[in-house]
């Protein structure tokens, strides 16, 4: 189980502040069982920590236990709007009600503390584990508790309950809970707000602040739909020598003021001399930073969990690479209705004209200048082969964009937004990419989907990487970028 302060449709911004001095639990204690859960704060980052752990964080330490609310009834929830909409504060006594019935006996008691929480499951690239969001949760006291209640008090509450879409309730004792609406979690701070004097529970009036705890060892990101440690980022950074503080603000901060490209630098620039001396240090310890980049994942192949789609996404690359894309998509077993094929207007090298000629000596190179023209060229060139029959093509050509003064070309959150702009109301979408860009790329398409109101059930495609044939700075700008997209 999950309890996760980020939901699939809003991802919560938020600045929780961070203690590493008072450990709140042991994570190596820890066990698969049901009583163990994962928290997921801010920026992704996981926290395992029992149940009653993670309740027992709170300042308000009555806390006895969650109501976990499908995320369909949660977010429709009046007490959910309310709190959406800053106006929880004006709702009257008889509003501050909310009635729930549980198919199953269970331990509620009247007089105890509730936090109201909505259940999702994790996204499409992990199992599919429930969690639970701290997003507009609420606080409940349980005021009445009915327990093996017969179906006459339940139709009296909601004759919807024992309709023919819920016979499962037929023969089955259930639990009847009244409950007051008494806080909620704030979304910025973390903190629960009280609407009332709440002495008589034993809490504090006012706000009762949420305390998370940052342990090194037990920390994990999820960046384009794969778990990383934390540790296994400050090792990386220990290989390459850098400092750091050891929190993830600031290996992101490492991470950037030593692999970061600057504005309009292509990545082929990073073999000049502004990098030559990065680039000697670095290539002395090849075989420590292929053995990290293996465990980080950034050489291996992704493969989607699933196999039909509705939308592909190829995204833009070199004319190889683009080729390499389409035979990975060709030759997997994944299924899709539309093939978005998303590039800029990046002019060709000589390099890239020549490969085009050895697939073609026909090819009309004339025509072909730009990387929006090779996606559609060799478009064109596969399906005179029979290839990509009955399927749908869209082309997105994104332009160079004006940045700080400078021109640059157009990167990935551009065409990505370039293609939302014609309304192609994403479902489910797998990545065409390649390592070690697969997870950066992944994570960009969730951040724009979400944006724009989007549940993204997003999958990704890549080509394994070679490590002999790569240079070590470029894969580290790679492992920036990655980490710099994640909100």
């Amino acid at each position: 189980m999950l309890i996760s302060i980020n939901e699939t449709s809003s991802i919560l911004k938020s600045n929780a502040s961070y203690s590493q001095s008072k450990p709140v639990f042991n994570p190596q204690q820890l066990d698969d069982s049901d009583s163990t859960v994962d928290l997921i704060w801010q920026n992704g980052c996981i926290h395992r920590m029992r149940k009653a752990e993670f309740l027992g964080s709170f300042t308000a330490r009555n806390i006895s236990d969650t109501i976990e609310i499908p995320f369909s009834e949660f977010e429709v929830n009046p007490h959910t709007l309310a709190i959406k909409n800053k106006s929880v504060a004006s709702l009257t006594q008889k509003e501050r009600v909310y009635v729930r019935v549980e198919k199953e006996t269970n331990n509620s008691e009247a007089g105890q503390l509730y936090m109201a929480v909505a259940r999702t499951e994790v996204d499409s690239e992990l199992p599919r584990e429930q969690a639970l969001s701290l997003n507009n949760a609420s606080l409940y006291k349980a005021t009445r508790v009915q327990h093996n209640a017969k179906h006459e008090l339940v139709d009296q509450i909601d004759p919807k309950i024992l309709s023919d879409a819920n016979t499962d309730l037929i023969g089955k004792n259930v639990t009847i809970i009244w409950y007051e609406l008494v806080g909620y979690v704030e979304a910025t701070t973390q903190t629960i707000s009280w609407l009332d004097d709440q002495s008589d529970i034993g809490t504090v009036a006012g706000e009762c602040t949420f305390s998370t705890h940052l342990i090194t060892g037990s920390v994990q990101l999820i960046v384009g739909g794969r778990k990383f440690g934390l540790q296994q980022l400050i090792h990386l950074l220990d290989i390459a020598e850098i400092k750091h503080d050891n929190s993830l603000d600031g290996i992101k901060a490492a991470m950037a003021s030593h692999w970061r490209r600057g504005v309009g630098e292509d990545r082929s620039a990073m073999t000049s001399d502004r990098w030559s001396l990065l680039t000697q240090r670095y290539e002395k310890k090849r075989d420590a930073f292929e053995k990290q980049f293996q465990e980080l994942g950034f050489l291996t192949q992704v493969k989607p969990q699933k196999h039909q789609f509705e939308h592909a996404l190829l995204l833009g690359c070199s004319v190889q690479i683009m080729k390499q894309r389409i035979d990975t998509l060709i030759n997997s077993n994944v299924a899709f209705e539309h093939l978005h094929l998303l590039a800029g207007e990046r002019e060709l090298t000589v390099t890239e004209i020549d490969y085009i000629k050895s697939l073609d000596n026909h090819a009309v190179i004339a025509s072909i200048k730009t990387e929006a023209d090779a996606s559609q060229w060799l478009f064109n060139f596969y399906q005179s082969k029979n290839k990509f029959v009955g399927v749908k093509a869209h082309f997105v050509v994104s332009e160079h964009k004006l940045e700080k003064g400078q021109l640059r070309r157009a990167n990935t959150e551009d065409t990505i937004r370039d293609w939302l702009s014609q309304n192609p109301h994403p479902k489910t979408t797998v990545i065409v990419s390649s390592q070690p860009f697969a997870f950066y790329q992944n994570q960009v398409v969730r951040n724009v989907v979400s944006e724009s109101g989007y549940c993204p059930d997003i999958a990704t495609l890549a080509n394994p990487l070679i490590f002999k044939d790569c240079n070590v700075i470029q894969i580290l700008n790679a492992v920036d970028s990655t980490f710099r997209v994640l909100k």
